[in-house]
């Protein structure tokens, strides 16, 4: 069963669709697919968001948009994301992933969520009682908001589905060697995870942002990952077949890079940040 829906009148129809907002976070998780506990840098703006898929929604259509990163919440536009995502696509749900840290920052956030009807969704990341102690108030006040309001605030424990992708730390890291892309695409945790990452598709989060990660390391030429940065992304100019050769792709030897059995790291360690870039947004009112 591939990302792909359905097809009409030109327009691909895909279960998901997730965009990094920033590639900034305040958390160290260890074994994060989309390597932000290496502590890159960079945010997108909202002007180029409502570019990209501006352009996009005139041939695709994800049944659910997911904004990550990195910490969305460290963006001080995020609830402009929002109204960019329900303006250009109305029949998308949009959904926020956030760790929950910096929800005050955004005061106009909740009702942001009630004016485009998109939901949030608090990720909990470990067992660790120190982390816990953190993370619990913030549970609790979601809860009741939720309760007051009615908006949609969810919870997802990753602590059941986090997974390695690769083997060794930085600049050891080595793609798996099981050579069985079938195996690792039916085992994937990430396998309806398309990213859009440089206004182009990538397959998955460990993909998209391989390039980012080898080059902060300088792996570019190592020959283990070779094979894995030919990987060929999907730009607005492909032609129809190729789109729907593209979405319709399941298992590739691109899936080969990750494991054929994912091992599962249920008591993964959190670290917090000492140092890392989040502005805030200047007062002011919404844009238009």
């Amino acid at each position: 069963m591939s990302i792909l829906l359905d097809e009409a009148d030109g327009v691909f129809r895909t279960r998901a669709l997730e965009v990094h907002v920033t590639h900034v976070c305040n958390l160290h998780c260890n074994g994060c697919k989309h390597y932000i506990n290496y502590n890159h840098k960079g945010r997108l703006e909202v002007s180029t968001f409502r570019q990209w898929i501006s352009a996009w929604s005139k041939v695709l259509q994800p049944k659910k948009l997911r904004l990550l990163g990195g910490e969305p919440t460290l963006h001080p536009e995020l609830p402009e994301f929002l109204y960019t995502a329900r303006e250009i696509w109305p029949d998308t749900v949009t959904y926020i992933g956030t760790n929950g840290h910096f929800l005050d920052r955004h005061p106009t956030l909740l009702q942001a969520l009630i004016d485009t009807q998109s939901r949030l969704t608090l990720s909990v990341h470990s067992k660790d009682p120190v982390y816990l102690e953190k993370i619990n108030p913030i549970r609790e006040g979601l809860k009741r908001y939720r309760e007051q309001t009615g908006i949609n605030l969810m919870e997802t424990d990753v602590t059941e589905v986090w997974t390695k992708n690769y083997l060794g730390v930085g600049a050891t890291m080595k793609p798996y060697g099981d050579k069985a892309p079938q195996d690792s695409w039916t085992h994937c945790t990430a396998k309806y995870c398309m990213q859009l990452h440089e206004n182009r598709l990538w397959k998955c989060a460990p993909v998209a942002y391989l390039g980012m990660q080898l080059e902060k390391f300088e792996l570019t030429a190592d020959p283990d990952w070779a094979p894995y940065l030919k990987y060929d992304s999907l730009g607005l100019e492909a032609s129809s077949d190729q789109m729907r050769a593209f979405l319709s792709r399941e298992s590739e030897p691109v899936c080969g890079m990750c494991p054929a059995r994912p091992p599962f790291v249920a008591d993964k360690t959190i670290d917090w940040k000492d140092s890392f870039t989040a502005p805030r947004r200047r007062p002011g009112k919404r844009a238009a």
